[in-house]
């Protein structure tokens, strides 16, 4: 049994060391579909104001990704920056105006996959985004809320996902969501206003792998023979 239990040990660390790994990196880009969703409340010279999101919007998403590939397994971290929009109704008890909130954040996810015949993957993970900065539309501030800075700019989440692998090429599709809250500051008629949100976001993002390197744990090269095969004459006895 303790003989049996060697072998083992060692045909695993044998495979182990031979067993080829794969790094990638390169550039990523991609569209995103977000939901930022906002639902407050306020009070300003005695009338009552909402401010609330229904709808979502494109944005554009760019950066770098760095992966790593152990057999059917990887880790792969992303840098990316991405360009978000949602559609918002601002309301008091006479009339609606609608307003469009762009948001601009920098994402870095961290995800654990898994190849399928080597040509598609599913993953998951986690995340920390960034608020850089946004913009209200139309910005009229006797009408509509202004946007003036980010509050509690950082925020963790989580995403799932799959992807295709073609050459040198991934496309990927993914959904994420948010642990917790981030906010805006906004402002109406003097008023400052801080706006809790939270980010639903779908992306599709396209990636290609200029940095395409297969090594061995310690780029090993395989060792000589001190005889060459072709020359070993085997026979019966």
């Amino acid at each position: 049994m303790k003989k049996l239990l060697i072998i083992c040990i060692a045909i695993v660390s044998y495979q182990f060391h031979l067993s080829a790994q794969q790094l990638t990196a390169g550039p990523v880009m991609g569209l995103n579909y977000n939901s930022i969703q906002m639902d407050e409340s306020f009070v300003v010279n005695d009338i009552d104001y909402t401010f609330k999101t229904d709808g979502g919007g494109v944005g554009l998403m760019a950066g770098a990704f760095v992966n790593f590939n152990y057999r059917n397994f990887f880790t792969e971290s992303r840098l990316t920056f991405a360009q978000e929009r949602s559609t918002a109704h601002f309301s008091d008890q006479y009339s609606s105006r609608e307003q469009v909130i762009h948001l601009n954040k920098v994402y870095l996810p961290v995800k654990l996959g898994y190849k399928i015949k080597n040509t598609y993957n599913v993953f998951g993970g986690l995340q920390w985004s960034h608020y850089v900065d946004g913009s209200m539309v139309p910005a009229n501030t006797a009408l509509y809320v202004a946007y003036d800075n980010t509050v509690n700019t950082n925020s963790f989440g989580f995403f799932l996902g799959f992807g295709v692998q073609i050459s040198k090429f991934n496309l990927n599709l993914n959904y994420s969501g948010n642990f917790n809250e981030a906010g805006i500051q906004a402002n109406y008629k003097r008023q400052s206003l801080p706006f809790k949100t939270r980010d639903q976001l779908f992306n599709l993002t396209l990636s290609y792998n200029i940095v395409d390197r297969i090594f061995k744990k310690e780029d090993e090269k395989e060792e000589e023979l001190p005889f060459d095969p072709k020359e070993v004459l085997v026979t019966d006895d």
